[in-house]
């Protein structure tokens, strides 16, 4: 067969594979891509040595605003594509967490408005439905546990010191909360008094972060610019491929289809995508040799842990999302996919 032949053929089926409906979504998941804020058992404090880069190597931006929401029954957190500005061109606004927090406001306000039931019991009307404080106190907490929250995401190269000899690691990407982006404010500020820019990949500086166990959890202490102006590496090569990787954040924090948060909110914590039907569904519902057989058939079969290769259809059909009552979430100040 002649290269030529072999050319019509991968280009046809390049073609082909481009207008089938589902989207083919890149998503690497691996612990190396993120700051590591745990502390290990028995641990008080953990220090951090991060060197914050620009985000993409299209950009000199330092970080990007996303916005999560916390599923307290999931225990984990899902980029909200409806309040995200700069997602992936394609990426479905839709998101069925804003839907549930919509819907409960809207059912909130038709409560709040309703008329005070009379104190005189002759004056009551049995054909009226009066205020009732309880249901708009649970209607108002139902709303707030589907209200995104906003985020940012930076990418850096953590320093880190294995028996006394300190080791590179990155890049890496660091989701915070607006406190932690102020005080990089503040510490950017406070250099740029003696002219000198933390953010600078030559003359910059590391920030030395510190977070500590509080309330058995790993929170937030602070941070300050280390004292010394220091390259990013002493090596071009090394400095030229950490800002030209090509890992960007929607690829660590993948972006999930409405399908499948729809899932999740319904207590179905193991989408998987049936390809068959098209749909995600619950794994749960297939025995083991149906899945078996369809990893074994093709290689770029649809997973449904972080990080894997992820097929999604895009639906036809008018999206309906169910309301599930849900507890008010505790807050999280930085939950991580492991």
């Amino acid at each position: 067969m002649s290269e030529q032949k072999v050319d019509a053929f991968d280009a046809k089926r390049n073609e082909i594979k481009a207008s089938k409906s589902y989207e083919k979504k890149e998503a690497t998941y691996s612990e190396k891509n993120y700051l590591s804020t745990k502390l290990a058992a028995g641990q008080q404090t953990k220090e951090l040595q991060f060197r914050l880069i620009p985000l993409s190597n299209e950009s000199e931006e330092i970080f990007e605003e996303v916005y999560f929401h916390w599923d307290n029954n999931a225990r984990k957190s899902f980029v909200c594509p409806k309040h995200t500005k700069n997602v992936p061109e394609g990426t479905d606004k839709e998101c069925p967490y804003c839907d549930l927090e919509e819907g409960y406001w809207a059912e909130y306000n038709i409560e709040k408005n309703r008329p005070e039931k009379p104190e005189n019991i002759n004056e009551i009307k049995k054909d009226v439905i009066y205020k009732n404080d309880a249901k708009i106190e649970s209607l108002k907490k139902l709303a707030l546990s589907y209200k995104s929250q906003s985020n940012f995401v930076l990418r850096g190269v953590e320093r880190v010191t294995v028996k006394d000899e300190t080791i590179d690691e990155g890049p890496k990407f660091w989701k915070v909360a607006e406190a932690v982006l102020d005080n990089i404010a503040t510490a950017k500020a406070q250099n740029k008094k003696y002219e000198m820019d933390i953010f600078d990949l030559k003359t910059g500086k590391d920030l030395l972060i510190t977070y500590n166990l509080k309330d058995k959890k790993s929170k937030y202490g602070g941070l300050t610019a280390n004292l010394v102006q220091t390259p990013l590496s002493e090596d071009d090569a090394q400095i030229k491929a950490w800002v030209e990787d090509d890992l960007k954040w929607y690829q660590v924090y993948t972006i999930k289809s409405f399908e499948y948060m729809e899932l999740i909110i319904s207590g179905i914590f193991n989408p998987w995508f049936d390809k068959p039907s098209g749909k995600w569904i619950d794994k749960a519902t297939l025995n083991k040799s149906k899945i078996v057989k369809e990893e074994e058939e093709d290689d770029t079969d649809v997973e449904n842990e972080e990080g894997e290769v992820i097929e999604e259809v895009k639906s036809e059909t008018k999206k309906k999302v169910l309301k599930i009552n849900k507890v008010e979430p505790d807050p999280v100040e930085d939950d991580l996919p492991f």
